[in-house]
């Protein structure tokens, strides 16, 4: 499973990885490569990551922590960053920075290749539909969320629309696309005056969710380190 601290070193060898499973994905990446890009030896490799499919769920791992902590950071800056408005808004614009985190959003099969078919992959074992639907019925109880739009159908239109955004440019020529940041702000308009309560909504009940959430994750992270499940 992947590791979830990095050391110099490391941190590095990620480094070094990320473009070229970016360029040739996951299946064509081979760790000779990944060796030759960062500057040491194939065996060095191996004292820090197991196999090129724990180094890749590392790479994986570290992505979506930058992009959660990019996101985060940006919802706790935005005055109403706590309705679901806004918390889409700063999640598409703390995606759009990285092709990394786009790919994995996507599941983008070219950059992740016969990975995402692996049996205990991210994407096979983590019921994020679940998760999404959870998490819209306590921005519901918090008053951030209208009370009467159906959690799973409201995940799964904002799945759609994320998805759309990231993967438009495979369906329209780019002079037809308008620029990214009116996109988003246009996204978050219309998810405001469709799911916003009439009273505004409690941005700050939203945004307590949200680190309730950020916290039990923390606590889950550290708990399966301390027991070395992610390190096997």
């Amino acid at each position: 499973m992947f590791k979830l601290n990095y050391n110099e070193k490391e941190n590095d060898i990620l480094d070094a990885s990320t473009e070229l499973f970016i360029k040739y994905g996951y299946d064509k990446t081979t760790v000779a490569e990944i060796a030759k890009n960062t500057g040491i030896s194939k065996g060095a490799i191996y004292l820090h990551f197991n196999s090129k499919e724990q180094l890749f769920e590392s790479l994986l791992f570290r992505e979506i922590a930058r992009h959660n902590m990019r996101w985060f950071a940006m919802v706790e800056k935005d005055p109403e960053g706590g309705l679901l408005s806004g918390m889409y808004k700063n999640q598409l614009k703390a995606l759009s920075g990285s092709k990394l985190m786009t790919a994995i959003f996507k599941k983008d099969s070219l950059v992740l290749g016969s990975y995402v078919k692996k049996k205990n992959s991210f994407f096979r074992t983590d019921n994020n539909r679940t998760m999404r639907a959870d998490f819209v019925k306590m921005m519901q109880e918090a008053g951030a969320i209208r009370k009467d739009a159906d959690p799973v159908i409201t995940a799964h239109i904002m799945d759609m629309i994320g998805f759309s955004l990231v993967s438009m440019n495979e369906f329209k020529a780019s002079e037809d696309i308008p620029p990214i940041n009116d996109v988003i702000n246009g996204i978050a308009d219309f998810i405001d005056r469709a799911l916003t309560p009439e009273d505004g909504g409690n941005s700050e009940a939203g945004k307590e969710v949200l680190r309730q959430l950020i916290s039990n994750s923390i606590k889950q992270y550290e708990e399966q380190e301390s027991e070395g499940i992610c390190n096997d």
